[in-house]
């Protein structure tokens, strides 16, 4: 490494030694110095992987690279263990940005982000996540829809952001290296639908079996494997069914109506998963209200309105308030539920403002002299 490079390293290692520090909350209460800094730190894998989280995320690429190449020959943890330092992901999403190959396997790679995603994720923007999810789901052969449900596990689970999981959701969704046969299969099993759902919860007691039976096995598995077998993303993210719903008619091409008619007030013994898919349903009518046909929207409207939560009511009218204007959420003001009236008079506040400024008529200023 050049001098140049040299200086900028050490600049960033600080930085990520200070980090280290921080996270294990053992931050001094004077700014870090490297002559301070213990010997072993420029060896241990955990302090290197936050260095290389600032170098990858400030440094320059002349850096980046063999920051990146090294820290990926060092960075594997012992079997079964369950302390992995951060920078894997950023690591990976460099070297293939310039076409490199890196030294763990990519299904070793793709293992580790399903075991430890606190830390191969952390550092990654979500502008990456599609790319790095790629990665992860290439590098462990064939994508199945078991392998969606735990990749987006993963990603709740590392925090990135609240609305991180949904967004990877739907750029799934919209990837063409998927084929749709999977997005459908992932999507229904999310929705508890027959016989998706059942495949989804034999794999997970499969495994658990398996488990029983070899010890060992436990050692092999990623945690978000478990976590599938625990309940899984319905349970973890319910809210994500309202995106599944939208994406059968939206990126898996079932017809509209169908899919209308399979899911609007489907009840459920969850009241956020049976909200979540109704919500799914109201967004299809407001996509594609032309296509219904006035008649058939307000219908489904008024159904959802009567019948639904009141969740489920504001979306209705709200729906209503832009295809037939503010006066739909009118009935709003006498809602049972705060929230529905207190939505409404909002709205209907801001129309009649808006209403008002285009009656009033232009003042002129008098001329001088009056």
């Amino acid at each position: 490494m050049e001098e140049a490079d040299w200086q900028e390293y050490l600049w960033h290692a600080r930085d990520g030694f200070a980090d280290l520090e921080q996270a294990d909350c053992m931050a001094p209460e004077t700014t870090l110095r490297l002559c301070d800094v213990p010997d072993e730190w420029f060896e241990a894998p955990e302090a290197l992987g936050y260095v290389a989280v600032r170098v990858l995320n400030e440094g320059k690429a002349t850096l980046a690279t063999p920051v990146a190449t090294h820290f990926l020959r060092v960075c594997d943890p012992e079997p079964g263990s369950f302390r992995c330092p951060p920078g894997i992901g950023l690591a990976w999403l460099h070297l293939a940005r310039e076409g490199l190959a890196p030294a763990l396997e990519p299904a070793r790679l793709a293992h580790l982000a399903l075991h430890m995603p606190g830390k191969v994720f952390h550092g990654v923007a979500e502008e990456d996540l599609s790319r790095l999810s790629r990665l992860i789901l290439e590098g462990r052969g064939t994508v199945e829809a078991w392998d969606l449900h735990a990749l987006v596990a993963a990603v709740e689970r590392a925090r990135i952001s609240a609305r991180a999981p949904f967004r990877l959701f739907n750029d799934l969704m919209a990837a063409e290296w998927i084929v749709p046969a999977v997005k459908r299969e992932f999507c229904r099993g999310l929705l508890a639908c027959s016989p998706e759902a059942e495949c989804l919860r034999e794999r997970g007691e499969s495994l658990l079996v398996a488990i029983r039976a070899d010890a060992d096995r436990m050692l092999q598995t990623p945690t978000m494997w478990l976590e599938l077998c625990r309940g899984g993303l319905r349970l973890m993210l319910p809210g994500l069914q309202r995106h599944a719903v939208r994406a059968l008619a939206e990126d898996v091409g079932e017809p509209l109506r169908g899919v209308l008619a399979e899911f609007f007030l489907r009840p459920d013994r969850d009241p956020q998963s049976a909200d979540a898919v109704t919500q799914g349903t109201l967004d299809l009518v407001r996509l594609h209200a032309e296509e219904l046909e006035p008649d058939d929207v307000r219908s489904l409207l008024r159904k959802a309105i009567k019948a639904g939560s009141a969740v489920v009511r504001q979306a209705a009218y709200r729906v209503g308030a832009e295809q037939f204007g503010p006066a739909f959420a009118r009935p709003a003001l006498q809602d049972n539920a705060r929230m529905v009236r207190d939505w409404a008079g909002k709205l209907l506040a801001r129309d009649a403002g808006k209403s008002g400024r285009k009656t009033t008529p232009e003042r002129h200023s008098s001329p001088p002299g009056e």
